[in-house]
């Protein structure tokens, strides 16, 4: 993802509270927007405040986002054909907060199909490796990239990574199964389907992946989520890094970096994963985002919150999440050249695939579609549920659910 000029133009014209705004992630999105007493939807006092603070955001998470832990459903949670105007109403608020036009980028959980109220979902991963069919896997998450672009969406978190080698673990549904071959191609299949082959039809008709979790989180000791990861260099190389490197190759954009510790290392800290493997190995130049409030994790390492976010930093994290750690980047940037350096290195990055989206104001493409209300009108879905039918247990039914999920409505 080369940078851009105006990139550059923008980059040099940003403050430093500004560079550090843009990559924090900090808001639960369901909390930064409340419905309006008179009708429409407006900007919660939370929301307004952290936009204020930074002149704009980073990138906003969960603003669709409906589940038990959101606690958002359909007697108050953002119906399909409301995204649109959501979307509308996040860009243009964050797009005045400062003085430079930039829009935020919008994350959205799409596991299998977006976590959303009527959001179209797939069969699990561990469902869709018995398919053994990339294409139509393919086919079937560019049909999710589709409604999520037309959401106004423009990064999706999506599980890929991890291998199942612990059945014990709770997340095994989020995993291509045991085989690092299998999990590689439809690993770049989602890669394809979500982002095209050749990122082209991210900001048309496709969104930029986040895949997770790097690296090795499948391996934690004793099955529990979030534990020690107790391998050797081959193991990793040999299972848990190919689907990285497929990613990659079928040029992904983004990549979340695990909770986990690797031997001791954790990965959101690990500067031999994320840059010396990722970048330097690869040649990935998207962006990499934390998992949930895993840089505040690291003050039991660093002994304090602002040492927390220059160790994520300095290993290769460019954008946070939920943390209250990546706050303190300005005052750390203040006090350090080198660190400002690196803000300024991840700032690039956050505003490289801006640009990508067309969020970056007067460089934003004027062609580039607006999110399409009449796409996500329920009455227009055809995608089946899955709840109840005994034939999509077995591998013919899971293909035909995809293929019918591929073919969208």
């Amino acid at each position: 993802m080369p940078t851009a000029e105006p990139v550059e133009r923008l980059l040099a014209k940003l403050s430093p509270r500004e560079r550090v705004g843009q990559l924090n992630q900090r808001l639960y999105g369901w909390q930064a927007v409340e419905r309006a007493p008179r009708g429409g939807f407006r900007l919660t006092d939370l929301a307004r405040a952290e936009v204020d603070r930074w002149g704009g955001l980073g990138a906003l998470y969960g603003v669709f986002r409906a589940d038990a832990w959101s606690g958002r459903t359909w007697a108050d949670g953002i119906r399909p054909e409301e995204r649109a105007e959501v979307a509308a109403l996040v860009q243009d608020e964050v797009a005045r907060a400062g003085g430079h036009r930039i829009g935020v980028l919008l994350s959205e959980e799409a596991p299998h199909g977006h976590q959303a109220l009527g959001g179209t979902l797939l069969p699990t991963n561990l469902a869709v490796a018995a398919g053994w069919d990339p294409d139509l896997l393919a086919e079937a998450a560019a049909a999710v990239a589709a409604e999520l672009a037309a959401s106004g969406v423009h990064l999706a978190l999506v599980s890929a990574l991890d291998l199942l080698r612990d059945p014990r673990w709770g997340r095994a549904e989020e995993c291509f199964g045991e085989d690092p071959l299998l999990a590689s191609e439809l690993t770049r299949a989602l890669v394809i389907g979500m982002q095209g082959a050749d990122r082209g039809a991210v900001g048309r008709g496709g969104v930029a992946i986040v895949l997770k979790h790097l690296a090795a989180q499948g391996e934690a000791v004793g099955g529990r989520n979030g534990q020690s990861a107790v391998i050797g260099p081959r193991d990793l190389r040999e299972l848990h890094l190919p689907a990285a490197r497929a990613a990659v190759e079928a040029g992904a954009l983004g990549f979340m970096a695990a909770y986990n510790d690797i031997d001791g290392v954790p990965c959101c800290a690990n500067r031999d994963l994320l840059t010396g493997f990722l970048r330097d190995e690869c040649g990935f130049d998207g962006i990499v985002m934390a998992d949930g409030l895993a840089v505040d994790r690291l003050t039991a390492m660093t002994g304090d919150p602002a040492g927390a976010a220059v160790a994520a930093l300095e290993a290769g994290v460019d954008l946070s999440l939920w943390d209250e750690s990546f706050a303190l980047l300005e005052e750390a940037a203040l006090a350090d050249p080198r660190v400002a350096e690196l803000v300024d290195a991840a700032c690039r990055r956050v505003l490289t695939l801006k640009h990508r989206a067309c969020l970056l104001g007067d460089t934003a493409d004027e062609t580039a579609p607006e999110p399409q209300r009449e796409a996500l009108t329920l009455t227009d879905r055809e995608a089946p549920t899955l709840t109840g039918q005994r034939e999509a247990l077995t591998p013919t039914g899971q293909r035909e659910a995809l293929a019918l999920a591929g073919r969208g409505r």
